[in-house]
Parts: C-alpha cells; structure tokens; sequence
C-alpha cells in the first residue's frame, strides 16, 4: 500500500511534472527531488516528514 502510494506522488510530483528532454535529464532531476520529499515535504499520513521518523526520540 506505502508503495503504491509512493509510486503515484512519485509519478505526478516528478515523473509527469513537466515535459524532460530524455531519460538523463529525468534521472537528473530524481535526487533531489527524493531529497525534498524525504527532508522538506509533509507527509499527510504522518504529518511529518520521514526523516523525522528516524531521529530518536
């Protein structure tokens, strides 16, 4: 279920978000937007973000 959820931000935030020019520039663009949607974006499930589910409480 976590999965299929990731899969269809993943699609809409970054994978069909805008048009790329080919694969490396998609790949280009992958890191960093795992980066904020790990770091930075609230996740409705948790109201949080993941990494704050790591940092012991």
């Amino acid at each position: 279920m976590k999965i299929e959820r990731f899969n269809r931000t993943l699609a809409a935030e970054w994978g069909y978000a805008k048009p790329f020019a080919g694969n490396s520039e998609l790949a280009a663009v992958l890191d960093p937007w795992l980066n904020y949607d790990n770091t930075q974006r609230i996740h409705a499930a948790i109201r949080a973000t993941p990494t704050t589910r790591l940092s012991p409480t």
